[in-house]
């Protein structure tokens, strides 16, 4: 189930910023399968990154991995594109937690010595 749950939270992230780009730019990849086929990389990246356990790991491929989506599915100047990309990364991560906590994605359970007791 929590693999499950994994591959619903990237397919959001994906899904999201597909539908964030479509507002500002028009596709440069027009065949249906050749974008899924490139959001499908993007987020087998992002679930790779997710289940790395390391947070820096984390920040540093998944912006990638928007932006090389973005720079290859959309038209326009590269720039724009990272940008907006960047922008994505940002908004997305309010509705990316609370859908991690509300299907308990993610969890962490922190031991330690001290609080043993």
């Amino acid at each position: 189930m929590s693999l499950l749950r994994d591959v619903l939270v990237c397919s959001l992230q994906v899904w999201m910023l597909n539908d964030f780009g479509k507002n500002m730019f028009p596709y440069r990849v027009e065949p249906l399968w050749k974008r899924i086929g490139v959001y499908f990389a993007a987020a087998l990246c992002i679930f790779i990154a997710n289940h790395m356990g390391t947070t820096l790991f984390n920040i540093a491929i998944i912006p990638a991995s928007y932006t090389i989506a973005a720079i290859i599915i959309f038209q326009g100047s590269k720039w724009k594109k990272v940008i907006m990309a960047c922008c994505y990364y940002m908004l997305a991560i309010v509705p990316e937690f609370l859908f991690a906590a509300i299907t308990e994605a993610y969890a962490l359970y922190i031991s330690c010595r001290w609080c043993a007791g």
